[in-house]
């Protein structure tokens, strides 16, 4: 079985010694999936180099393995330590159960790592194979330094424990860490990474994980982490075959949510089937209204029974729990979701089959990430859309030449406090929508992909501009799509009319309701002192409920 299914033509290839190593390494993960996985050549060859000490840059899609990239090392050299740098802590927690399923010891090491001091010399001690962690735990914040970071400047003994460290979505050191166009970076903690590669041993290897590299900013990731010359570059196909790619404009403004009409029929009775669908959106306001107004289109009894839900960072932590538990478990309740950008990285549900990007994204490096939401499963085909302002047709774009450097250069140039989104958005992300052109060909040329299946499609339909192709958006959905005709139904209010009250029976559950706002975690952090403040936490209550969505 294991002949059949490992890169003989790969192995051939290599010195003896490093055929050994690699034999090892797909014996070991064969063995450690019970049988169900072989490495592929590219994991196989990324993890040789970082055994090597060799820094590496991987670009592959979402989808493809690049996580096994991480824990391969760590099987073949158990008494070793890696940190992996990953943006999100949803991302961590699934990265966390990942890695435990090779037999990794692994820990998640964010701001909501606990502050015990058992764990904490655990890691000190380096009982812990494999931490994941979140940037702004290596360096000084707000004023201090976090207990890892700490370590890694003040424990010599720890420090030359750390063998490895690998960068997953690497991309957001130029997203996140750098300033653009006027605009500061949001997570500033990216790029401090490079202090990372100065406090480690000499040669200490660093790998470089994306499915978002094109070249500027991969040259800045290189320059901030300071990659040595003689590193290793794999580059596979970021293309998703499995996705058909297609744009349309809103009718009105982004509030105008009869948009998303077709994602609900409107005579839907189950056990009528909706698809998987996951709405991306620009704020969280917009995320929460345009689930309210989704859910409104359900029948009355259907309502507020979590079909439809809303996901980003100011619910609780037990509500974003539930939400992707829920939402990612081929049998949940949940068949909507709005989420804001968070998700992008943070959701990792191979079920989805419909992703819509609600509105322009500010960049084309956002957007694919994105889109890699849709269909996960490559036995599966999917969609992914962008609903997009009718302002995108009208903007007249510079020669490309001119702006080869960074195809994300917002129209404006530079970015000041108060410009519009319009003036925010990068050349790149209006050339795609503007594009008469294969979409497919948008990406691939965005990305320098030149690998020949960069533009391969599985689908019935690669993108909706290819001419006498057949193309029809409404296929993908159960509802119908909004035309704006005068026979459409009028456009809803979101905002609850304080006069009027639901009937009993479509009131959400009180603890649905507390757990979203975050109401439990307070009641159950002053449960020891009820009988002194019962007034003070029910004034609490009435004040949350008070502004809860009619949802």
């Amino acid at each position: 079985m294991l002949d059949k299914k490992h890169p003989v033509d790969y192995l051939a290839t290599l010195s003896e010694e490093d055929r050994a190593d690699a034999l090892r390494m797909c014996l070991i993960v064969f063995f450690v999936t019970r049988f169900a996985i072989v490495p592929r050549a590219f994991q196989l060859q990324a993890s040789l180099a970082t055994l090597k000490g060799l820094d590496s840059i991987i670009t592959a899609g979402t989808g493809t393995g690049k996580t096994l990239c991480l824990f391969i090392p760590i099987l073949l050299r158990p008494n070793s330590i890696s940190i992996t740098i990953s943006p999100l802590k949803r991302l961590q927690v699934t990265q966390v159960s990942e890695s435990e399923n090779y037999g990794i010891r692994t820990v998640a090491i964010n701001e909501d790592t606990p502050n015990d001091p058992g764990l904490w010399e655990s890691i000190r001690r380096g009982d812990y194979q494999h931490l994941i962690v979140s940037p702004e735990q290596l360096t000084l914040l707000n004023g201090h330094l976090p207990r890892l970071a700490r370590f890694l400047r003040q424990d010599q003994s720890f420090r030359t424990k750390i063998s490895r460290v690998h960068v997953d979505e690497a991309h957001n050191i130029y997203t996140a860490g750098l300033p653009h166009h006027g605009e500061a970076a949001f997570r500033p903690a990216y790029s401090k990474l490079g202090e990372l590669r100065v406090l480690l041993s000499k040669g200490t290897p660093f790998q470089v994980l994306s499915a978002t590299l094109p070249p500027h900013i991969l040259s800045a990731i290189m320059r901030e982490l300071m990659i040595s010359p003689n590193h290793v570059t794999l580059q596979l196909s970021s293309n998703r075959p499995n996705i058909t790619y297609a744009t349309t404009p809103l009718i009105g403004s982004l509030r105008n949510y009869r948009n998303l009409n077709c994602l609900i029929p409107d005579d839907f009775q189950p056990p009528m089937d909706i698809p998987k669908t996951l709405v991306f959106h620009d704020s969280k306001q917009d995320a929460t209204n345009a689930a309210m107004y989704t859910d409104s289109r359900l029948p009355k009894q259907l309502r507020n029974r979590g079909i439809v839900k809303h996901y980003h960072s100011d619910m609780s932590a037990e509500y974003l729990e539930q939400t992707y538990k829920d939402f990612s478990h081929p049998n949940g309740h949940c068949r909507i979701l709005h989420a804001t950008a968070g998700a992008s990285t943070g959701l990792d549900i191979r079920g989805v089959q419909i992703v819509i990007q609600y509105g322009t994204c500010q960049n084309m490096a956002e957007m694919i990430q994105r889109a890699g939401r849709a269909v996960r499963d490559p036995s599966m085909h999917g969609l992914f859309l962008v609903m997009f302002e009718p302002w995108a047709l009208n903007v007249k774009l510079e020669n490309e030449a001119s702006i080869s450097d960074d195809p994300d250069q917002p129209i404006n140039r530079v970015v000041k406090k108060n410009s519009s989104k319009q003036e925010r958005t990068g050349h790149a992300m209006i050339r795609y929508i503007q594009s008469a052109t294969c979409l497919r060909k948008c990406f691939s040329k965005y990305l320098n992909d030149q690998n020949p299946s960069a533009t391969e499609f599985s689908v019935r339909w690669c993108c909706d501009r290819h001419v006498n192709s057949g193309f029809n958006l409404s296929t993908f959905f159960p509802g119908r799509i909004y035309t704006g005709q005068l026979d459409d139904e009028p456009e809803t209010s979101v905002k609850r009319k304080r006069t009027q009250y639901r009937a009993k029976e479509d009131r959400p559950g009180l603890f649905d309701v507390l757990l979203a706002v975050g109401i439990i975690h307070t009641v159950r952090s002053y449960s020891h002192c009820l009988h002194n403040h019962v007034v003070h936490l029910l004034r609490l209550l009435v004040r949350h409920l008070s502004w809860f969505p009619n949802h």
